[in-house]
């Protein structure tokens, strides 16, 4: 389905924006060092902050009552927001699943951008990089399962080849092989050398188990999950509920090597799945359930300005995986192939506070480059630089140097979701000033998809991409790979150059990805946007909570108050 904004929408949008105040807004930059922030130690997710009154950010400096003790809790109850569908360490993943992966079954690795390596080993004791593709794993000698099998580098090297030969996740075709080399070592070969990748594949990717556990388990461990975790499943009632109970017997019995995702602050934890996104507000005033998972930011406005305000409650915020971006056509018939001068014209024309104020509501972070401020490698500098900050008047420089015809309309594409219409008028509104007239396209997601493949289709689209480990990531988009064209049909050696060096696992640093980053900015083949916060909130049992880096809450890791 495709359908055509109108200028009725058109006025709605700049009505939006006047209301909103967001002719001329200033950017509030978060700035601070690599430590501050990042979440709680060992969660290696860098917290974008929020900047909002009435929101701590979720990562582990949260405001603790020092009057009242922090302890482990005996119940807690968090929502999930989708079905499980099912418990097995090797299944497709859903929402549902990805909230309780994380308590059910241990990971060989977390990450960690405070250590040299960026990841820090649960199952894993040491690792080794052979060269950019194979790598050396030492697990404990000490890793025990909740039903006593003992855990070696052969049940290691098994879930890794039983993730890849099933397909579940779009990294299991990373995975060529994995093999013991001892007891406890295995040897891991990827089919990429690109930075992050061995950090993705080990950390949350591939749940470990015993493989005797799981060829004895009638259900391949739907219902009965057999594993290495600190919780065992007490009872399981599918599309309604999930009750896990701490293993008093779990393997790490060295404190300081428990990773604060391993941790295990609450006796019994109960997931209650609560589909209608409505119903969970009121389920965490009901005392139905004591911590409300990544609700939206209305429902959120109520505990942070609302009626329910300083009612014992507490909100805190992050960033999302995803970014919004602004992506500019470069085939070789577009506007925008030849001329930077009209791509930097029309990114100095829009004020990315304003889409966070008229789009978000202010639930939103501006961006200040290519790349997510979860990241691992992203700069706290960026923060301070000129990233096209608002400036009409270079945007009309800009636009003189462009040369630009501006009786030709330009088409911006977009999918059918709220967000991304929203931001396309605003854009549209904010071309206006310097004499560019749009028409925004609006599809579903399926032929929205389909069109981005179209040079022919659009001049300028908006999306959302995932970008929660490196910023260098995001390259594999901007670049021409063999065959495959850019997403937005780029084609710039230098570019490519830039970001093989950058992304590479062996060229990865500070300054390749410094070189990267400032000439995909200078080049402004795509604008960064915004990025959404998230919204938790608990009620006055929780003190801290743990957010991974999927944006989900690990309740067992979360600070709690033993006295009420």
């Amino acid at each position: 389905m495709k359908k055509k904004l109108t200028a009725v929408t058109l006025a709605m949008a700049v009505s939006v924006m006047l209301l909103a105040g967001c002719g001329g807004a200033g950017r509030t930059d978060a700035g601070g060092t690599e430590a501050e922030r990042t979440t709680a130690a060992g969660t290696g997710t860098p917290a974008a902050e929020t900047s909002q009154p009435g929101v701590q950010d979720a990562k582990g400096e949260a405001e603790i009552d020092e009057g009242r003790t922090v302890g482990t809790i005996d119940e807690i109850t968090i929502n999930v927001s989708s079905d499980i569908a099912d418990l097995a360490p090797f299944s497709v993943t859903t929402n549902g699943r990805q909230s309780v992966l994380p308590t059910l079954y241990e990971y060989l690795a977390y990450y960690d951008p405070n250590t040299e390596s960026g990841i820090r080993g649960i199952l894993m004791k040491d690792f080794e990089a052979l060269d950019g593709f194979t790598f050396r794993i030492e697990i404990y000698d000490s890793i025990y399962d909740s039903a006593g099998n003992h855990i070696t580098a052969e049940d290691v090297a098994w879930c890794f080849n039983t993730y890849h030969e099933l397909g579940i996740s779009g990294l299991a075709w990373l995975v060529d092989y994995c093999k013991p080399i001892d007891d406890y070592t295995v040897e891991l070969k990827l089919m990429s050398d690109a930075a992050g990748q061995f950090e993705n594949v080990i950390c949350g990717q591939v749940p470990i188990v015993s493989k005797t556990a799981y060829e004895n388990s009638p259900d391949g461990m739907t219902e009965k999950v057999v594993s290495t975790s600190p919780y065992i499943v007490d009872r399981y009632v599918s599309g309604s509920q999930l009750v896990v109970k701490k293993n008093p017997d779990y393997w790490q019995k060295d404190d300081s090597l428990i990773l604060d995702v391993s941790r295990a602050n609450a006796e019994t934890i109960t997931f209650n799945i609560i589909t209608e996104s409505s119903q969970t507000a009121i389920n965490l005033e009901t005392g139905a359930i004591d911590i409300a998972q990544k609700i939206s930011s209305t429902e959120a406005s109520r505990f942070i300005d609302g009626e329910d305000a300083d009612q014992g409650y507490h909100v805190f915020g992050t960033g999302d995986s995803n970014i919004y971006l602004l992506f500019f056509n470069m085939s070789e018939d577009s506007v925008f192939h030849d001329n930077q001068a009209l791509r930097q014209a029309i990114c100095y024309a829009i004020d990315t506070d304003g889409i966070v104020q008229g789009a978000a509501k202010g639930s939103a972070k501006a961006l200040k480059a290519v790349g997510n401020p979860i990241c691992v490698d992203y700069n706290p500098e960026w923060e301070q630089q000129d990233y096209y900050d608002y400036d009409v008047d270079k945007a009309q420089e800009r636009m003189k140097e462009s040369g630009y015809d501006v009786s030709k309309p330009l088409r911006i594409m977009c999918a059918s979701t709220e967000m991304s219409q929203s931001i396309s008028q605003i854009i549209q509104a904010y071309l206006m000033q310097i004499g560019i007239q749009t028409e925004i396209e609006v599809y579903d997601s399926a032929l929205f998809s389909t069109y981005i493949a179209d040079p022919t289709a659009w001049d300028m689209f908006v999306d959302t991409r995932m970008n929660n480990d490196y910023v260098t990531t995001l390259s594999s988009i901007l670049a021409r790979k063999g065959d495959t064209p850019a997403v937005n049909f780029c084609e710039d050696a230098t570019l490519e150059q830039l970001a093989a060096e950058a992304s590479g696992a062996t060229g990865h640093s500070a300054e390749t990805v410094e070189a990267y980053m400032q000439y995909t900015k200078e080049q402004a083949y795509v604008y960064g946007l915004m990025s959404i916060t998230n919204y938790y909130v608990t009620n006055d049992k929780v003190a801290d909570i743990f957010v991974n880096f999927k944006g989900l809450v690990v309740p067992g890791a979360c600070r709690y108050y033993t006295q009420q």
